[in-house]
Protein backbone atom coordinates (compact mmCIF):
# COMPACT_ATOMS: atom_id res chain seq x y z
CA UNK A 1 0.00 0.00 0.00
CA UNK A 2 2.71 2.49 0.97
CA UNK A 3 4.70 1.79 -2.20
CA UNK A 4 1.61 2.49 -4.31
CA UNK A 5 1.04 5.84 -2.57
CA UNK A 6 4.68 6.84 -3.03
CA UNK A 7 4.53 5.87 -6.69
CA UNK A 8 1.40 7.99 -7.18
CA UNK A 9 3.05 10.94 -5.44
CA UNK A 10 6.13 10.62 -7.65
CA UNK A 11 3.98 10.76 -10.78
CA UNK A 12 1.99 13.68 -9.42
CA UNK A 13 5.19 15.58 -8.57
CA UNK A 14 6.57 14.94 -12.06
CA UNK A 15 3.34 16.22 -13.61
CA UNK A 16 3.39 19.34 -11.45
CA UNK A 17 6.85 20.03 -12.86
CA UNK A 18 5.15 20.51 -16.23
CA UNK A 19 2.15 22.50 -14.98
CA UNK A 20 2.27 25.87 -16.75
CA UNK A 21 -1.11 27.29 -15.79
CA UNK A 22 -1.07 29.72 -12.84
CA UNK A 23 -0.43 27.98 -9.54
CA UNK A 24 -0.89 29.75 -6.21
CA UNK A 25 0.77 28.36 -3.08
CA UNK A 26 -1.22 29.22 0.05
CA UNK A 27 -0.35 27.41 3.26
CA UNK A 28 -0.58 27.94 6.97
CA UNK A 29 2.75 28.96 8.44
CA UNK A 30 1.99 26.75 11.46
CA UNK A 31 1.30 23.71 9.27
CA UNK A 32 4.06 21.25 10.12
CA UNK A 33 3.58 19.44 6.79
CA UNK A 34 3.36 22.08 4.06
CA UNK A 35 3.72 25.42 5.81
CA UNK A 36 7.47 25.83 5.96
CA UNK A 37 9.30 28.38 3.84
CA UNK A 38 11.36 25.50 2.45
CA UNK A 39 8.27 23.65 1.22
CA UNK A 40 6.85 26.83 -0.25
CA UNK A 41 10.09 27.46 -2.15
CA UNK A 42 10.23 23.84 -3.29
CA UNK A 43 6.74 24.05 -4.83
CA UNK A 44 7.28 27.51 -6.34
CA UNK A 45 10.60 26.51 -7.90
CA UNK A 46 9.30 23.18 -9.23
CA UNK A 47 6.00 24.30 -10.80
CA UNK A 48 6.39 26.58 -13.84
CA UNK A 49 2.96 28.13 -13.34
CA UNK A 50 3.95 29.31 -9.86
CA UNK A 51 6.36 31.90 -11.25
CA UNK A 52 5.41 35.50 -10.44
CA UNK A 53 2.31 34.55 -8.47
CA UNK A 54 1.39 36.21 -5.13
CA UNK A 55 2.13 33.23 -2.87
CA UNK A 56 1.45 33.56 0.83
CA UNK A 57 1.91 31.76 4.10
CA UNK A 58 -1.03 32.57 6.32
CA UNK A 59 -1.30 32.68 10.11
CA UNK A 60 -2.94 29.25 10.20
CA UNK A 61 -2.36 25.57 10.82
CA UNK A 62 -2.90 22.62 8.45
CA UNK A 63 -6.67 23.08 8.20
CA UNK A 64 -6.42 26.60 6.87
CA UNK A 65 -10.15 26.88 6.22
CA UNK A 66 -10.81 26.55 9.95
CA UNK A 67 -8.28 29.19 11.00
CA UNK A 68 -8.56 31.83 8.28
CA UNK A 69 -11.25 30.51 5.95
CA UNK A 70 -12.55 33.89 4.84
CA UNK A 71 -9.09 35.25 3.98
CA UNK A 72 -8.10 32.02 2.25
CA UNK A 73 -11.27 32.03 0.14
CA UNK A 74 -10.80 35.67 -0.81
CA UNK A 75 -7.23 35.05 -1.96
CA UNK A 76 -8.35 32.07 -4.04
CA UNK A 77 -11.20 33.99 -5.65
CA UNK A 78 -9.01 37.00 -6.46
CA UNK A 79 -6.13 34.96 -7.83
CA UNK A 80 -7.48 33.82 -11.22
CA UNK A 81 -8.69 37.28 -12.12
CA UNK A 82 -5.79 39.41 -10.95
CA UNK A 83 -2.70 37.37 -11.70
CA UNK A 84 -3.30 35.40 -14.87
CA UNK A 85 -0.65 36.08 -17.48
CA UNK A 86 -2.15 37.31 -20.75
CA UNK A 87 -1.85 33.91 -22.45
CA UNK A 88 -4.36 32.40 -20.01
CA UNK A 89 -7.10 35.03 -20.16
Amino acid sequence: MIAAVEEQNTKAWENLGNFKKPFLFLAGEHDKNLGSKENQSMFINHIPGAKDQPHERLNAHHFIQEDVGGMHSQLEVQHPFQYLPGRYR
